[in-house]
């Protein structure tokens, strides 16, 4: 910008060949479209007081086996990354007499951000949400540089969108690793007997039914996302609320009215209050 100005200010001092004129027009046409780029596909903000919520963070390590503990150090590898949500107001938490807990592990070619109005919506109509993503040691989804946690999501979204077949079938190889995260978050949480627990999937219905099976009580209750009719992106999560870009890609209308996260909120509430009221 300063050198712009002193080419429009027509000062000597500086000597503007057309190479430097035209790389400068180029730059700041590039940016320009660039800005309109990331505003047009900004990802809408979710405010915890919109909703009247508080959301908390926290990240285990793995040790031995599958054991996990607070990720206390600087260097400590963060396995699990844990949102602890409630109803509350400035700062406060909101009591309530009956616990249901709801407890989700974000599938692969998702995110937490993805479902934040989702979880957001339960928490405020007094839930108490648990939602986390998990990485076990030594898992392997994919092989290489494919499986670095940081190039996980990417493949995992390419590979279901691109060929479904595929990704279905490593989904069911790698069913025991959904499974053993399902049991990683409830072993974290640890429900009391006075709480009940909602189990939340995502397009996994198998998955679904061994953790009913194996780790709840009989009162508790499970549900897969993939059963509400109107929801479209299975999998993938409530991108048109929250992810415009993958939208784009995917030829999704975005929706920023969060519609079908509080539609999913509300069938999963209709299920709980059905059984435990």
């Amino acid at each position: 910008m300063r050198a712009f100005q002193r080419l429009y200010s027509g000062l000597v001092i500086d000597n503007f060949g057309f190479l430097s004129i035209f790389s400068s027009f180029l730059n700041f046409a590039l940016t320009a479209v660039i800005f309109v780029f990331v505003i047009y596909y900004r990802e809408p903000i979710v405010k915890e007081e919109k909703f009247s919520v508080i959301k908390t963070q926290e990240f285990y390590t793995q040790c031995d086996n599958y054991f996990f503990k607070k990720a206390d150090g600087l260097f400590d590898k963060k396995n699990v990354r844990l949102w602890k949500i409630q109803e509350g107001k400035d700062g406060y938490v909101k009591t309530s007499d009956v616990n249901h807990l709801i407890l989700f592990v974000v599938p692969e070619a998702s995110s937490l951000e993805i479902y934040q109005p989702f979880l957001y919506k339960l928490a405020r109509d007094g839930f108490v949400v648990y939602a986390a993503e998990v990485s076990l040691k030594g898992e392997k989804l994919f092989s290489g540089i494919y499986n670095l946690k940081f190039n996980r999501r990417f493949f995992s979204r390419y590979l279901k969108f691109r060929k479904p077949e595929k990704y279905a079938e490593l989904c069911k190889e790698k069913e025991s690793d959904r499974i053993t995260k399902c049991s990683v978050l409830l072993d974290i949480v640890n429900p009391t007997v006075e709480e009940t627990v909602h189990f939340v999937f995502d397009d996994e219905t198998s998955v679904m039914q061994a953790v009913h099976e194996k780790y709840l009580m009989p009162w508790d209750t499970v549900f897969d996302l993939s059963s509400v009719e109107a929801y479209k992106t299975a999998g993938y999560g409530p991108i048109e609320n929250t992810d415009p870009v993958i939208c784009k890609i995917m030829n999704i209308s975005s929706d920023k009215s969060f519609y079908i996260s509080s539609h999913l909120a509300t069938a999963l509430e209709k299920l709980v209050y059905y059984y435990h009221e």
